[in-house]
Order: structure tokens, then C-alpha cells, then sequence
């Protein structure tokens, strides 16, 4: 029995230590950009010219009582703790995003958590950077997802009318990046972090 209490005590411990590492109070939900020196991220930022290889939405959850980040990783659409996350990626950039619809919007992306990623769109991103106007793209998968797509099908969702032209499957993080920088978001500073990705 006190084997168990000490236990316990512990996790309360490293739980209160993984709450204020850095859960961005107080932020209602956000789309990032980030990158990462595995040789895929670096490969997609040379494809597509690019500073950034990333894009995500973070948010709070409040059953959880910690930040999240929804994404798209090579094994499928997924939502992962922000302290894990920081500890794995460069964050690059991240804007705070009108909040009237985005509750309804991220509760519209939790449809497509489990998803696969989305390979051929990707593949056909980098061709679309190198032959600009020649590219057509061939087909289309409702059901993968890469990372800027979700993005993309995030602010469609919500109406956000500077998404409204994007084509989801063949809009880069580093084009999405350009659209929501010029667009007057307000920018967040770069967070707390204890260890480099």
C-alpha cells in the first residue's frame, strides 16, 4: 500500500513538471510550421524550396489538461502531447487563427484521425515546385492525408477565407506557410523548450 501511494506520488510529480514545461496557456487553437534534420524533412524542404517541412494545428485539451498537436506523420493523421512534440521538432512558425469556427473545424479533423498519409500527394507536391505550370495532378485520396493538407482541410472546414483556393493536396507547409504570414495573423513566440530535436 505505501509502495502504491509512492508510486502515485511520483506520477503527480512528473505530471505537474509536464504541465508548466510549456503548454502555451491560455492559446486557443493554432496552425504551426516546423521542420526536423531527418533526411526526409530535409529532402522536402529542398523539393518544394522551402524553410519549413511541417504543418500542424495545436490546441488545448482540457480532459487532458495539456497542449496537443493533430498532424500527418508517415504512419497516419495523429494528435501527440506538445512536450513530446517540442522534444522531436524545430518549430519554425505558429499563428493564432480567428476562433469562431475553429472548435467546429477540429472537431471535423478528428474524422481523419487513424488515416493514412498521403504518399502520392506528397511525391506530387515536389514535382508540382520543380515543373510549376505543366503539373497536372493525376488523382486525388479523400481519405490520406499529408500534413499541409490537413491543414488546409482545417481552414477550409472553418471557413477561414484565405484558405478558400487551396487545393489540399497540392499546397506545400512552405506555400501555407507564405499565405498565413501575409495574411496579418498574430505570430506566436517560439516556445520554451528543454531539449533540442
Amino acid at each position: 500500500m505505501v509502495r502504491a501511494h509512492l508510486d502515485v506520488k511520483a506520477s503527480s510529480t512528473k505530471l505537474l513538471r509536464l504541465r508548466s514545461f510549456d503548454r502555451r496557456e491560455g492559446l486557443g487553437v493554432t496552425i504551426g510550421f516546423s521542420t526536423t534534420n531527418k533526411f526526409i524533412s530535409r529532402f522536402i524542404r529542398w523539393i518544394t524550396r522551402a524553410k519549413v517541412s511541417h504543418a500542424w494545428i495545436g490546441f488545448n485539451d482540457s480532459t487532458l489538461g495539456q497542449r496537443m498537436v493533430m498532424q500527418a506523420e508517415r504512419w497516419g493523421y495523429e494528435v501527440r502531447p506538445w512536450t513530446k512534440w517540442l522534444t522531436q521538432n524545430k518549430w519554425i512558425a505558429e499563428f493564432e487563427i480567428p476562433q469562431e469556427h475553429a472548435v467546429i473545424s477540429l472537431q471535423f479533423m478528428v474524422s481523419f484521425l487513424g488515416s493514412d498519409y498521403d504518399f502520392a500527394s506528397a511525391l506530387l507536391l515536389g514535382l508540382k515546385r520543380w515543373f510549376g505550370r505543366w503539373f497536372k495532378r493525376p488523382t486525388q485520396s479523400p481519405t490520406k492525408l499529408m500534413c499541409s493538407e490537413g491543414v488546409v482541410r482545417f481552414l477550409q472546414f472553418g471557413q477561414y477565407e484565405f484558405a478558400t483556393g487551396l487545393d489540399p493536396e497540392a499546397t506545400s507547409p512552405g506555400e501555407l506557410l507564405d499565405l498565413v504570414a501575409n495574411k496579418g495573423l498574430p505570430r506566436l513566440a517560439e516556445p520554451n523548450r528543454t531539449s533540442k530535436p
